[in-house]
């Protein structure tokens, strides 16, 4: 994935995830930037922020990776737990 520096003049702080018809844009470290304008002298503000641009298609995948380890990761605490029970059960 690559991360391209972008720089919008947006008026509202842009989302850090926004999905449109064929991409997903993941934004982070957005910062509100101040510069003044040469010509007129008057101070415009900018958001700047690090933006990677994934196709839809490859954003389905990458949540249905990580919904699979989310289900192993809670399969493997309830089991865990379970194992902590029948220890502290076995303690009283």
């Amino acid at each position: 994935m690559e991360w391209l520096i972008i720089t919008g003049s947006q008026p509202e702080r842009p989302a850090e995830v926004e999905v449109s018809k064929t991409h997903t844009f993941v934004r982070r470290n957005i910062e509100q930037i101040e510069k003044e304008d040469e010509m007129s002298g008057t101070t415009i503000t900018y958001w700047q922020y690090l933006e990677a641009k994934i196709p839809n298609e490859e954003t389905s995948l990458i949540v249905k990776a990580v919904q699979e380890l989310n289900a192993e990761n809670l399969e493997a605490q309830a089991e865990a737990i379970e194992e902590l029970a029948e220890i502290i059960g076995g303690l009283e």
